[in-house]
């Protein structure tokens, strides 16, 4: 792994928005970051005594603040995710340029970018989309690469309890009367605006030619629109052209004879483009569970297409009686749109063994 020190993330305000951006995460999965880090740090620790431990590291120089931005860029990036799948289909040589690390280095060298490689940009909410990191490394003795950027998305959302009358407001407005009415005043509505901390990844798995574009959810997103405008960046750096972007509506149609994830929502077209949309009678339930809809969806099985799913992806661990999963959105309606969208935050480890098994039913 290319070594990545961080620049300081600065002044006592950003220590606090930090920290901040860094307990919007599961106390469970801090706790595994910091130990990866080589942080002793108990899992039972309180939540509170967390935080003081964490503040007490800082305070005494083991732990930096840019450290925990590092901490939390890793943390975003799992989790709450809208992910496009890609296999890569360059060909043996440039698999194994991107293998090795010395040859890594020396191409983003060559591009006058070397700084991603070497550094973490400490920037918290940049105006525009930015590049912050590109990382070399090792994840279950596979060779990987992860481009990173963070962006600012702002939004509003309203707050009623801030509704003033404009006369309240010493505002004199002549209000219209309408018709039948017996007074009426004029009331100026409150938003809250709202910056978010956005993560986008873009994660090659060298050894298995398999990528992943991770979109942070935010309401209202092009998802599409993000998604060509950061494989358009990449350009710079990557055979984009050779990263095929994989059918995830297969999933959909697949799905029947597994017993890896709860079948909530399937939605089907046949091959006379008449619809078909099935869902289950609880939220723990399986479609399939039920004899009749199992038995007809037999029969049409081949003629059919998956076009979207809402599936519980089972983990490791998970009984009849504790139901451990990942909340998984197939998207898979459209050609070019083709995605997954990942519910809860989760380790990388869960998340990276799902996206795995389902790719093993798309290809």
């Amino acid at each position: 792994m290319i070594d990545a020190p961080v620049q300081s993330a600065g002044t006592d305000k950003d220590r606090s928005i930090l920290l901040r951006l860094l307990f919007d995460h599961k106390q469970e999965l801090i706790v595994e970051a910091l130990r990866k880090r080589g942080f002793r740090v108990g899992r039972s620790l309180t939540l509170g005594s967390l935080r003081a431990r964490i503040e007490t590291f800082l305070d005494n120089g083991e732990l930096s603040a840019s450290q925990i931005l590092d901490i939390v860029n890793d943390l975003e990036g799992w989790g709450d995710q809208q992910i496009y799948l890609y296999e890569f289909t360059g060909g043996h040589t440039l698999v194994e340029q991107w293998r090795d690390e010395t040859w890594v280095r020396r191409y983003f060298e060559q591009l006058n970018r070397a700084e991603l490689l070497i550094t973490t940009n400490s920037v918290l909410l940049p105006d525009k989309v930015m590049l912050v990191s590109a990382k070399h490394f090792s994840y279950e003795d596979e060779p990987h690469i992860r481009f990173v950027w963070v962006e600012k998305r702002t939004s509003t959302e309203r707050a009623p309890e801030h509704d003033e009358a404009a006369r309240d407001l010493g505002r004199r407005i002549s209000p219209k009367l309408s018709e039948g009415g017996i007074t009426e005043q004029i009331v100026f509505q409150a938003f809250r605006e709202v910056s978010v901390r956005g993560i986008i990844a873009f994660d090659w798995n060298i050894a298995q030619s398999a990528a992943m574009l991770m979109i942070y959810k935010s309401t209202g997103a092009n998802y599409k629109k993000i998604r060509d405008d950061r494989l358009k960046e990449l350009e710079g750096f990557l055979p984009v052209r050779d990263f095929r972007l994989i059918p995830v509506s297969a999933l959909v149609a697949r799905i029947r004879s597994s017993d890896e994830a709860v079948r909530r929502e399937l939605v089907f077209q046949t091959v006379n483009n008449s619809g078909r949309f099935a869902i289950s009678s609880g939220s723990q339930d399986d479609i399939f569970s039920d004899a009749t809809l199992n038995e007809a969806h037999a029969q049409i099985e081949n003629q059919v297409t998956g076009l979207s799913a809402s599936l519980r992806w089972k983990l490791d661990g998970w009984t009849d009686r504790n139901h451990r999963d990942l909340g998984i959105e197939v998207y898979g309606r459209y050609a070019e749109d083709q995605r997954i969208s990942i519910g809860a935050e989760e380790t990388e480890e869960n998340i990276r063994h799902v996206l795995r098994r389902i790719r093993t039913y798309c290809t």
